[in-house]
């Protein structure tokens, strides 16, 4: 039974996705239609009617038995939509807009002219008629679906004074005023119900307003504090260590941490899984206590430090029932140019300046992913750098970019890039920067932004 209930709801879930994406015009997600919210209501309007349309009028051609001037304008009105949707779709419903006002006001005047053109009754196709109020309505405003209602209701009664000059019988008086209040009840009920609708919808719409500015406020207050924590770039006798940080959203899920101790200093550098608040302050957990491990319990074996970091870190995604994980590099740099990185974050390079060629190093262990049970557990790394030589360390969102192609840039390419850039820099004396790198890249990829959140670190040794 629960096979045949997951079957059902996919199903149920495919047909839903393809229906908006029909009344969406199968347009890309970034299409200037979509990003307007009156023009993309405009949109699943038309598409709608169209639909609607085309099923009534077929119907009413099924169903209507006798070939009269009636038949031939809904024939001519159905051969209109037709023609009217297939050139919309071949220009990407450009016209749209347009073509929904005409086929509003032909509707219009196909139901002024069947109202005429009976003695009694005009064939009013009542959902027609509703759906005509809807769409003017949601379409253009409350005021034009209430002015063609009331215009539509002063027709009606022009003709049912002009009907009982002419002496019609009782029975019939009788039947244009019975359906004359129908008309105007049902019109005014139904004008009156979106009106119930519109009210609630704005009610909600501000709230939502008020949710989001609050929402803005929390993650710039986030954003603040959490700009606070970035350590200080360090330019000392033996080292240069700069660090670049772009978030995604206002709050990142990366995390860099600088502390000298002694004769040595530490770096902390990681990535947390995902983006935006809750990875923002899974980064300051980190943060926290890494500066407890290190300065509060004055450990320095890196190893015992990681060690220490993985078990409690997993303890808390545990508590909070969540995954997000990390990839964390910890480096303890001597200030002989001996550096430790133990951990994780794939994306270590090691640029050798007399050689002009880039060491990479692999390090797969993500943090609290699983308790350590020995310090024997960790993966570790030694490098010594020399004098002009430089470490590089990037997160994913710094080299996991779209191409022109609309392809992820390839490994391969972004050492290419990294090389390109810092023969540059060799070339012309310059100082390394990160900020600089960043524009490099920008400018090489032809991006304005990237599509996660991106981070990178230099430690570059001086003498």
């Amino acid at each position: 039974m629960k096979k045949i209930y997951l079957k059902i709801f996919q199903k149920r879930e495919f047909f839903f996705d393809l229906g908006s994406r029909f009344l969406d015009g199968f347009l890309r997600a970034d299409h200037k239609f979509l990003l307007s919210h009156s023009k993309r209501q405009r949109l699943r309007i038309y598409n709608g009617l169209t639909v609607f349309l085309i099923i009534n009028i077929l119907l009413y051609i099924i169903f209507h038995l006798k070939s009269d001037i009636n038949l031939i304008i809904t024939f001519s009105y159905f051969s209109i939509v037709i023609i009217s949707y297939i050139i919309n779709l071949s220009y990407s419903f450009e016209y749209f807009e347009a073509t929904l006002l005409f086929l509003i006001l032909t509707g219009i005047i196909i139901n002024t002219y069947q109202l005429f053109s009976n003695f009694i009754i005009p064939p009013l196709n009542l959902l027609s008629f509703i759906s005509i109020i809807v769409i003017l309505h949601f379409t253009y405003s409350r005021k034009v679906s209430l002015i063609y209602i009331i215009l539509l209701i002063f027709v009606y009664l022009s003709l049912i004074l002009i009907k009982f000059a002419d002496g019609i019988q009782s029975h019939q008086k009788e039947l244009m005023l019975q359906y004359f209040n129908d008309l105007v009840f049902n019109s005014l009920l139904l004008w009156f119900l979106l009106e119930i609708y519109g009210h609630f919808r704005e009610e909600l719409e501000l709230k939502l307003k008020e949710v989001n500015i609050t929402r803005e406020k929390d993650l710039e207050l986030a954003r603040e504090i959490q700009i606070q924590l970035y350590p200080p770039k360090i330019q000392s006798m033996n080292f240069q260590i700069d660090y670049f940080i772009e978030p995604l959203d206002k709050v990142s899920g990366d995390l860099i941490e600088i502390i000298e101790k002694k004769e040595n200093y530490f770096l902390i550098f990681g990535d947390v899984t995902g983006h935006g608040i809750q990875s923002g302050m899974l980064t300051m957990q980190i943060n926290t206590l890494v500066n407890y491990l290190i300065i509060d319990k004055e450990i320095e074996d890196i190893f015992e430090i990681y060690f220490e970091l993985n078990n409690h870190y997993h303890q808390i995604l545990k508590k909070l029932e969540i995954k997000n994980f990390a990839v964390l590099t910890i480096l303890k740099i001597h200030k002989n140019g001996l550096i430790y990185a133990i951990g994780s974050l794939n994306n270590i390079y090691h640029f050798d300046s007399n050689l002009n060629l880039i060491e990479t190093f692999q390090h797969n262990q993500t943090l609290g992913m699983l308790p350590l049970k020995s310090k024997d557990e960790i993966l570790y790394t030694k490098i010594q750098l020399k004098k002009g030589d430089f470490l590089f360390i990037c997160t994913d969102g710094l080299y996991e970019i779209p191409t022109t192609d609309n392809e992820i840039l390839k490994y391969e390419q972004f050492i290419t890039l990294l090389k390109k850039y810092f023969k540059l820099q060799k070339i012309n004396n310059k100082e390394l920067s990160l900020s600089e790198l960043t524009t490099f890249l920008k400018k090489e990829l032809k991006i304005l932004n990237f599509n996660d959140d991106a981070s990178a670190i230099m430690i570059r040794k001086i003498n």
